[in-house]
């Protein structure tokens, strides 16, 4: 993608502390809802956590590639500038679960459909809000060039724009 060998690998670093980073804060969520991701992924061979943990990291992915578009003149600044856009991307992310749960899917429990049943069908729904918020946060960002500001508006606009769709299906 990029022709400097030194940016490459910079950029490679940096999605790569992105994506752990991420999925410590996937973890993270699990703990604090009451469950283990690898718990329940190895052990209990529940398909509907890993669609969702794998629908997260894809989301996260899609993020870092619309920040991470161009490279900047300072390496090392463009590097921070990535995580710091990054890691708002992945806060971002991680509220969207909680606006599926509370507004979008709000009939049940999203935990309990996915960790307690399995139910891989609302693992997707949530997987798709996350992707839908990933592309939004992506071309809010600017390329990393837009303010924070921007981008909470978008985001606010589009989990607005993702509840009103629901809605709008369920009168259909």
């Amino acid at each position: 993608m990029f022709g400097d060998p030194l940016a490459s690998l910079t950029y490679a670093g940096v999605a790569v502390v992105v994506v752990l980073g991420a999925q410590l804060v996937f973890l993270l969520l699990g703990r604090l809802e009451g469950y283990s991701v690898a718990g329940e992924i190895v052990q209990n061979n529940n398909a509907a956590v890993g669609v969702r943990n794998a629908l997260f990291l894809g989301a996260v992915v899609l993020t870092f590639q619309g920040i991470a578009r161009t490279p900047g003149p300072a390496l090392p600044q463009v590097a921070l500038s990535l995580l710091a856009w990054a890691a708002v991307a992945v806060l971002l992310l991680a509220a969207s679960r909680y606006v599926n749960d509370l507004l979008i899917l709000y009939a049940f429990d999203n935990n309990r459909e996915v960790v307690g049943t399995g139910n891989v069908a609302v693992a997707i729904v949530e997987g798709c809000t996350y992707l839908a918020t990933a592309a939004i946060a992506a071309g809010a960002s600017g390329y990393g060039e837009a303010s924070l500001l921007t981008m909470l508006v978008w985001f606010a606009i589009g989990q607005a724009l993702l509840v009103l769709l629901a809605q709008v299906y369920r009168r259909i």
